[in-house]
């Protein structure tokens, strides 16, 4: 019974400590960090993480202001440039489009080739 009662307290402990560094990388913190964490709190709930950080999260420059609004501006212009360069012409297409323009037999294909551009 006492073998057991430790093997169920590893794993609760594992357990613990896997859910306080996925909460971590979720804002943006190293998960090292977790040790600190897990020695100061007795029930770790998103709450009570997101308290202590904001308690101590200056011991290792986490600033709670800059915590992920960063990431979703630079996703934000990342969608930007896809929707940019998604349409746009690139050297390669361009000549491959010359050439099927060129190569068109019939008004009727010439109309299909630039309709799909």
């Amino acid at each position: 019974m006492k073998e057991l009662e430790e093997k169920l307290d590893g794993y609760v402990k594992k357990e613990r400590e896997s859910s306080v560094k996925e909460l971590l990388e979720k804002q943006g913190v190293n998960p090292k960090a977790a040790r600190l964490i897990l020695k100061d709190l007795d029930e770790v709930t998103p709450e009570s993480v997101a308290n202590w950080l904001e308690d101590n999260g200056d011991l290792f420059g986490y600033n709670p202001e800059q915590g992920t609004p960063e990431v979703d501006s630079n996703r934000a212009e990342l969608r930007k440039q896809n929707a940019v360069t998604q349409g746009a012409l690139t050297p390669d297409r361009g000549e491959d489009l010359a050439m099927r323009i060129e190569g068109a037999q019939s008004q009727e294909e010439l109309n299909r080739i630039l309709a799909a551009q």
